[in-house]
């Protein structure tokens, strides 16, 4: 009996050694900031190192993955995920509620389990089928957090690795762990600074871009109002993030069988940044079409091409370069894109039959469109009321009509009255996206008669309800991708609007 003991002690020991020991805890480096105690089977995220895209928080990643042939799927399955998260000097209470960036376990089920207290900490517990792949796994999500330590703590651990009636008591510990060894004030404050550098940064390309345009003649571009100059299109967009768009048509081909023949650019030692694309009526409805995965014509430039092609029997074909103007460098923003650049040798090839073979019919002059800007997007202010989705373009028909309606309350400064004739209509987040379009245009068209210097205090007024209404038609993020491309949204609004505000800029 003493020898089987024995023997099952060593076996203990061993599945120690190796490992296997669940509750046991090992150090683990936090480079540059501390330490802290983890479940050994958790590794390090790639090398370790520390991660700060979030400016509340720099934080570190560990996981332990299921293998291939457990999770049968193409997508990484965690049977834990923890991240560790030592939070800004400054960083609000809502920031200890959120999760961090890319934690966003797959969760099929999921409810709110119980909270429990510790001191200055509080643990949210929730449980729920983890559902990654083929799996359907039950499992636990625990938010721990405790700003007396600036902690928090993200962990996702499926309840076969780690039992829930255990999980508490580990968290404990891990918590108590944790150590900061770092002087780390000179770092958060660099971060802190990022968001503003963004927006200025944002700000600048904004009204570089803009000066780029007017130089080559596009000044007066806007959403839904395309300025032609020498058959060259130019459009400006400001959602989902300020772009401009330039398009040359390069003319019509008459249609042979269903199938479009497929543009052959020449060889360009560097590539070509525009493409060529192609405008045709197909199973009943007019579409627009290109091979080079590109931007496909805006709004405005589309209903101008829509005047030049009427025959369902042929194919329009167009040369399109579209800058987004936040990651574009200065000399991208300068050239336009490379579009001048370029068109020569696109439009030698269409006129050699060697783009794209076929016989040719003459193109219907487009000398007029610029000057008859589209229905929908005025009437909008330059939101599509025609999406396809019958549902959206009827509320966004009445939601327009009670803001053209309320436009002569904006101009008179009833802003409150203004504002309630839009929520009449829908109280949701479309009202506050047409608000923001609403206000914007009555900013533009302010600054464009010259109320900065006449009227500064409603100028100031506009743009200030311009930013709120923009800034609230964004829906509370469920995960960390949806955080950080409605951070990026707003900082594109923000620029948008101070452009427009400091340079009189038409895109709005």
């Amino acid at each position: 009996m003493a020898a089987m003991a024995y023997r099952l002690i060593l076996l203990m020991a061993l599945f120690g050694l190796l490992g296997f020991g669940g509750d046991r805890l090992v150090p683990r480096t936090l480079q540059g900031v501390g330490e802290i105690s983890l479940p050994p089977r958790v590794v390090p995220f790639g090398a370790g190192g520390a991660q700060d895209d979030d400016p509340q928080r720099i934080h570190f990643r560990f996981e332990r993955q299921f293998g291939w042939m457990a999770s049968l799927g193409s997508s990484t399955a965690f049977r834990q995920l923890l991240t560790v998260s030592l939070m800004a000097p400054d960083a609000p209470a809502a920031a200890y509620e959120r999760w961090p960036p890319g934690f966003s376990p797959s969760y099929a089920t999921l409810r709110h389990e119980r909270t429990l207290t510790f001191a200055d900490a509080r643990l949210k517990i929730s449980a729920g089928r983890y559902a990654q792949n083929s799996l359907d796994e039950p499992a636990h999500l625990y938010l721990y957090a405790d700003p007396s330590r600036r902690l928090h703590i993200a962990w996702h651990v499926v309840d076969e690795d780690v039992a829930p009636d255990a999980a508490v008591p580990m968290l404990q510990h891990i918590a108590a762990s944790f150590k900061v060894t770092a002087d780390l004030r000179a770092k958060f404050a660099e971060m802190a600074g990022r968001a503003g550098r963004a927006e200025a940064r944002a700000t600048a390309a904004t009204l570089r871009a803009r000066a780029a345009l007017e130089k080559a003649g596009f000044g007066a571009a806007a959403p839904g109002k395309p300025v032609m100059v020498n058959g060259v299109y130019a459009e400006w967009m400001d959602h989902p993030e300020p772009r401009f768009q330039l398009l040359k048509p390069l003319g019509l081909m008459l249609r042979e069988g269903a199938a479009a023949p497929v543009p052959r650019l020449p060889a360009r030692a560097d590539g070509w940044r525009g493409s060529v694309g192609w405008r045709q009526h197909a199973e009943g409805a007019w579409t627009h079409d290109n091979r080079g995965n590109a931007y496909l014509p805006m709004p405005g430039i589309a209903q101008a091409l829509a005047r030049r092609q009427t025959d369902a029997a042929t194919r329009l074909y167009y040369f399109a370069t579209t800058v987004r103007v936040e990651v574009a460098d200065e000399a991208r923003i300068d050239e336009l894109g490379s579009f001048f650049d370029e068109l020569p040798a696109v439009e030698a090839t269409w006129q050699q039959g060697t783009l794209v073979p076929g016989a040719r019919q003459k193109l219907a002059d487009g000398a007029a469109a610029p000057e008859a800007a589209p229905t929908a997007p005025r009437e909008g202010f330059g939101l599509d009321l025609r999406t396809g989705d019958p549902q959206l373009d009827a509320l966004r028909r009445r939601l327009a009509a009670a803001a053209r309606a309320a436009l002569p309350d904006v101009q008179a400064g009833r802003f409150a009255e203004a504002d309630a004739a839009v929520l009449a209509v829908d109280s949701e987040i479309q009202s506050a996206v047409m608000l923001g379009a609403l206000y914007t245009e009555a900013l533009r068209d302010a600054v464009g008669r010259g109320e900065r210097a006449t009227r500064p205090d409603h100028v100031a007024a506009l743009h200030a309800h311009a930013l709120h209404w923009r800034l609230r038609a964004y829906p509370e993020p469920h995960t960390a991708f949806e955080a950080d491309s409605y951070d990026a949204g707003r900082r594109a609004d923000r620029a948008a609007l101070a452009a427009l505000l400091a340079g009189g800029e038409t895109g709005g």
